[in-house]
């Protein structure tokens, strides 16, 4: 039971049953009062790990899950450099893709993390999102974050136009 009682010390619920950390030891959650995760502890196919890392908090939340959108970006720089040094256009199927999996990157992002704030908005707006994030990212993280949120759409916007940034930089280098 002492080791018990050290397990529940150790993962301490800051927000009412949330751990710090989405990666759990496995009993871990067995100490949590909080319904969601009760709930969530007795769904099939481990549907807990993406739901506490979501949960979790602001400042990770916002990290953790724009990864993907750095590491689509980073395939995709790489692609276009590499087209540019050999002197090939970019195929027009990896630009859609990359889009596409932008919007939804994207819109899955906002979708967690509105939820997650606790923000009241129309029932189509992650639809809305998908195709119109350009405007409606920033609105978002205007509304949920005032200034700070301008300079993460800001860097967001950065981080997207990298790869034809790289890509023509890589293409006028070329040339020389």
């Amino acid at each position: 039971m002492n080791t018990q009682k050290q397990t529940a010390d150790k993962w301490k619920l800051p927000l009412k049953g949330l751990t710090r950390s989405w990666l759990l030891p496995p009993n871990a959650l067995q100490f949590c009062d909080h319904p969601l995760i009760n709930w969530l502890w007795r769904r099939p196919l481990g549907g807990l790990a993406l739901t506490l890392r979501t949960l979790n908090g602001r400042a990770v939340l916002v990290w953790q899950c724009l990864i993907p959108l750095v590491v689509l970006t980073t395939i995709f720089t790489l692609g276009r450099w590499f087209a540019a040094v050999h002197g090939l256009a970019a195929p027009e199927i990896a630009q859609l893709l990359w889009r596409f999996e932008i919007s939804l990157v994207l819109a899955w992002w906002v979708r967690i993390d509105r939820q997650i704030r606790g923000l009241s908005v129309p029932f189509e707006f992650d639809a809305f999102v998908f195709f119109a994030w350009p405007l409606l990212v920033p609105y978002y993280l205007y509304r949920t974050r005032r200034a700070r949120g301008l300079l993460l759409a800001a860097g967001i916007y950065g981080l997207l136009l990298t790869p034809f940034i790289t890509g023509d930089i890589a293409r006028i280098a070329d040339l020389r």
